[in-house]
Parts: structure tokens; C-alpha cells; sequence
């Protein structure tokens, strides 16, 4: 098991609850560690806050794995450091490396039911379909050896402060969370405040339970995908997936969409800019004669009478101008 911590308040709750856990029960043979990732964004900052986790990961008996910046081993175009997802692309990139270093199958993140409700509210102002509104997964399978679990999501960060507070646990103060040119903490701290204050006292629980139907949906949905791939893939290589569109066009639209998404996941396609627009043009391609478009992360998409082949071509190729 590998536990991500980055010395904030959620993270070291986490580890605190982990090791109590530890130490009640027989699982004292299950390989037990920490991974710290250093974005070094705050200078002095960054280092005390690694500094903290290491020793606090030493206190409580874990070994502690410590990442600076890097790239990701396969490529991944979506790691840039100035941009919030570039920076989760990073810190995931390493988190997944550590694990899969050290034989891992678990990793284990602090994401609470604040960051559920950020989320789905991030994403229904971004646009988004069923499956963003189904928010932050308990699990997520990373690899077929790893898979991401988040045990807090029903416990507030307020619930968790208070846990840290009674037992006298410190843990470091991040600033950054504070800036609001990032837009998730423009929505914590603006917007949110303001949608509890003037429209709903209650939208987290609301936000939170429009995230469990459109969970449930999504579950109804993956039983119809799953055939609906059979039917229509013909080719599948890194870099491109041809299909038969036949079988995909008598679908309902919402069902293409989802269709494409779980496309794009399989494939490891970059996902953060395909927002609702983008799934509903895909949709509608499907049903034209012939077609030619381009998607973010260089994906062409071509439909003739009888195929629609998606593929992702090589950065330089998609610097090209598109053929007429």
C-alpha cells in the first residue's frame, strides 16, 4: 500500500487514521509506505513541507518516498507545470512510478467530500455529461497492478480538522490554496460561500447526491458498452481505434458519448479539454456521410460510409495545416 501525503491537513489525517488502523489490526505483513511529491512552487515552502512529511512518515513507523519534478516515462503531453492539470498529471505520474516501483497494488489518496463537491461544481461549469457529474471514483484501476483508492470521501474537511485538532496533530499549511487565480480555489472560496449563503445552505449534500445518481446511470450505462465495443471496433493499435459505425449510430447520443469517453480512457487519450461540446460533435459525426475533425490532444477523427477511425497523430503532424 502506498499512501500519497503532501503534509496537508487532509493527507495527514489520512496517515494518522492508516496507522491507527495498522496498529489494531493483523496486517502488520502488508507493506506499508509513504510518497511525498515536491513541486518546489513555494521555494523554502516546499522543502519544509517535504521535510515534515518525511519526518512525520519516520514518527509513525513508514517508509517515505520522496518525488521531485520529472516526466512521465511514457510521454504524457499533458505535463505542464504551470497549469493545475499539468500539475496533477505530474504528481500522479510519480505516484504511479513509486507503486509500481515497490510492488504497490494500492494507492491511497486524501481526497475528501469537499473535493466531491468542488469537483462536480468545477465541472458543471466547465460543461461536462453523466460521467463528470458522477464525480471523483472511490476507485480507479491506474494499471492492471494498481488501483487508486480514496477512503475519505464521505468525511468532510471540517470533520477532519477536527480529528487533527483532538488528537494534536500538526500538519502544514499550504498558502497556494488560498490563491484565487487558480479556479478550484476560486470556487471554494467564492463561489461556493456565496451558493451556501444566498441560494442553498444545503448544496454541498445537494451537489453530493446528484453525484451518486449520475454514478448510478454511469453503472446502467458501462452494461450497454460493453457489447456495443464488440460490435463495432475492428482495429485497435496505441494510436488509433477503427470502428464500424453502424451499430454506434442507432444508439442513443448519450450513449456515443459515453461510448467515446470509455475510447478515450482506454486508450489513454488526454482528456482535460474534451469538454460536453466536443463529446456532441463526436456524437454527430457518427451520423454524417463523411467527415473529417480534429479534437484536443491531436486526435483526427474520419468517417466514410462504412468506417470512423480516430487517431492520434504525432505532434509535429498535428502542427500541419488539415488536408482540404
Amino acid at each position: 500500500i502506498l499512501v500519497a501525503v503532501s503534509g496537508g491537513p487532509d493527507s495527514v489525517a489520512l496517515l494518522h487514521l492508516f496507522t491507527e488502523l495498522k496498529r489494531s489490526t493483523s496486517s502488520d505483513g502488508i507493506p506499508l509506505h509513504v510518497a511525498h511529491y515536491n513541486h518546489g512552487w513555494r521555494g523554502e515552502e516546499s522543502q519544509q513541507d517535504c521535510e515534515f512529511v518525511q519526518n512525520l512518515a519516520g514518527q509513525l513507523g513508514w517508509e517515505c518516498h520522496v518525488g521531485p519534478a520529472l516526466s512521465h516515462p511514457h510521454g504524457n503531453d499533458e505535463l505542464s507545470s504551470t497549469t493545475e492539470a499539468g500539475a496533477r498529471a505530474q504528481r500522479y505520474a510519480f505516484l504511479q512510478d513509486t507503486a509500481e516501483r515497490l510492488g504497490a497494488r494500492y494507492l491511497v489518496t486524501g481526497h475528501t467530500a469537499d473535493d466531491q463537491v468542488e469537483t462536480l461544481l468545477h465541472r458543471i461549469i466547465r460543461g461536462t455529461g453523466v460521467s463528470g457529474l458522477a464525480g471523483i471514483p472511490r476507485t480507479r484501476v491506474l494499471s492492471p497492478a494498481l488501483t487508486v483508492v480514496r477512503p475519505l470521501l464521505d468525511f468532510s474537511r471540517d470533520e477532519l480538522l477536527e480529528y487533527l485538532d483532538q488528537h494534536g496533530f500538526p500538519y502544514r499549511d499550504d498558502h497556494t490554496n488560498r490563491d484565487i487565480q487558480w479556479t478550484r480555489n476560486r470556487i471554494r472560496h467564492e463561489l461556493l460561500p456565496l451558493l451556501r449563503k444566498n441560494y442553498n445552505p444545503q448544496i454541498d449534500a445537494s451537489l453530493l447526491r446528484l453525484g451518486e445518481v449520475a454514478s448510478a446511470a454511469c453503472r446502467l450505462t458501462a452494461e450497454q458498452l460493453a457489447p456495443l465495443q464488440e460490435q463495432c471496433v475492428v482495429q485497435r493499435q496505441e494510436d488509433l481505434v477503427a470502428l464500424v459505425p453502424g451499430p454506434l449510430a442507432r444508439a442513443l447520443p448519450y450513449v456515443r458519448a459515453e461510448f467515446f469517453l470509455s475510447i478515450w480512457q482506454e486508450q489513454e487519450w488526454p482528456l482535460q479539454q474534451m469538454g460536453q461540446s466536443q463529446w456532441t460533435r463526436l456524437t454527430e459525426i457518427v451520423t454524417r456521410e463523411t467527415a473529417q475533425e480534429f479534437f484536443p490532444g491531436n486526435i483526427c477523427v474520419t468517417k466514410t460510409r462504412d468506417s470512423l477511425v480516430l487517431h492520434r497523430r504525432a505532434a509535429m503532424q498535428a502542427n500541419a495545416p488539415p488536408p482540404p
